[in-house]
Parts: C-alpha cells; sequence; structure tokens
C-alpha cells in the first residue's frame, strides 16, 4: 500500500514554512525616525512596479507604518525636476522613499526522493496444480515521496533615503525561501513585513498610525 501524494501534501501544508535572511545597515549618523515613507520599486515595466509597490506598501500598513506608492504621487507620463520632486514629498508630509528592488522572484524544483516508511507486511500464496504446489510470497511497505515540488524563493534590496536631503540612512537585502505549500505571494509578503519590522525595531522607521491589514486595495 503506497501513501497517497495527497496525503503528503496536506501534511506539508500544515507543516508549511517560510524564513527570512536579512542583512542591513543603518548610518550611525543621529535622525529622528521618519514617519511616512513613499516606495518607489525599480522594474523594467510598470506593471511589476505596480504590483512590488503595493505589495510592499500592504506589508508597511500592516504594522503601522504610514507609506505610500510612487505611482500615487509622481505621474508616470510627467517629468520630475529633483527640487520638484522635493516641494511634491513635503506637500504631502513624505519625510523617507524606500527604494525597493526585486532582484528575483521564481521558484525552483526540487526532487523528493521515494522512502519506505513503517513496518513492511509479507503475504503468501500457495497454489496447487494436480500433485504439485507452488508457494509465492510478496512483501509490501508503504512509501512516499518520488515526485517534485516547487519552492518560492525571492531576493529583495532596500535603500532608504531622507526625502529632503536624499542622504540614504540605511540599507538591507532580503531573501526568502519555503517550501511547497508556501506561494510566491506569500513569500514576498512575508518579506516585506520582516523588512518592515526590522525598520521599526532599528528605530529608523515609526508605526505612526493604526496597525491595519489588507487596507490598502487599487481602484
Amino acid at each position: 500500500m503506497n501513501v497517497s501524494y495527497g496525503s503528503v501534501l496536506s501534511l506539508c501544508c500544515f507543516l508549511s514554512c517560510v524564513s527570512t535572511n536579512i542583512s542591513a545597515f543603518k548610518t550611525p549618523d543621529e535622525f529622528t525616525p521618519l514617519k511616512k515613507v513613499m516606495i518607489y520599486a525599480e522594474g523594467n515595466n510598470l506593471m511589476t512596479q505596480e504590483a512590488v509597490e503595493e505589495s510592499v506598501m500592504n506589508s508597511f500598513l500592516a504594522d503601522g507604518i504610514d507609506a505610500v506608492p510612487s505611482l500615487e504621487i509622481l505621474v508616470p507620463t510627467e517629468e520630475y525636476t529633483a527640487e520638484k520632486v522635493k516641494a511634491i514629498l513635503i506637500e504631502k508630509g513624505i519625510d523617507g522613499v524606500l527604494r525597493v528592488d526585486q532582484v528575483a522572484a521564481d521558484y525552483h524544483r526540487q526532487h523528493i526522493p521515494e522512502m519506505k516508511i513503517g513496518p513492511s507486511r509479507t503475504e503468501g500464496q500457495i497454489q496447487t496444480y494436480g500433485k504439485r504446489s507452488q508457494f509465492s510470497m510478496q512483501t509490501y511497505q508503504n512509501t512516499v515521496g518520488g515526485f517534485d515540488v516547487e519552492k518560492p524563493r525571492v531576493d529583495y534590496t532596500y535603500d532608504l533615503y531622507e526625502a529632503v536631503s536624499g542622504k540614504k540612512l540605511w540599507t538591507a537585502r532580503a531573501f526568502t525561501g519555503g517550501n511547497s505549500c508556501v506561494s510566491l505571494r506569500e513569500a514576498k509578503s512575508h518579506t516585506h513585513e520582516e523588512i518592515a519590522e526590522r525598520l521599526i525595531k532599528e528605530g529608523v522607521l515609526t508605526a505612526s498610525i493604526k496597525s491595519r491589514r489588507n487596507a490598502y486595495k487599487r481602484k
């Protein structure tokens, strides 16, 4: 008797996990923790930029960090001078700009080898042909594995700047990996949430608004 793939998958989902490793550096210079940041995502197209900015912002809002996407502040069809951008940020009460670069976001395939588990069971059978008898024996044992799974992995860099002076206050790189029951979207959100918590813990940003999850939905 074989253990079904579905049974293994159900156990996997019950034990689903995701982990993030962060390497970060904060400027040694003293500064007042920022209260509101604009999220600016590096991307090859507007679709990627919009998706990353929204994901980061939702994660920040969940931890009480006041954040807005750059696409809500700076119109893509307009051209801005540095002075114009500063004026807009000041008008909107934004004192920090977080630049996010999605280095990688994909799945990697891993083969789960077949393994025998539990006690074995042996069955025998005697067949008689006239005056002759033949004995056959077969051993059964439960097995798991023997299939491929896909695991998410994401890699981001983060650079936080003071809005008016343009001084870099904090920089980080984060890598997240999960098991086969974690979606790519969940891995991305987990990464941004860990970054938000790290920024608050290190006194770089303040949780200036009430914590809320899934608060932002683009119309």
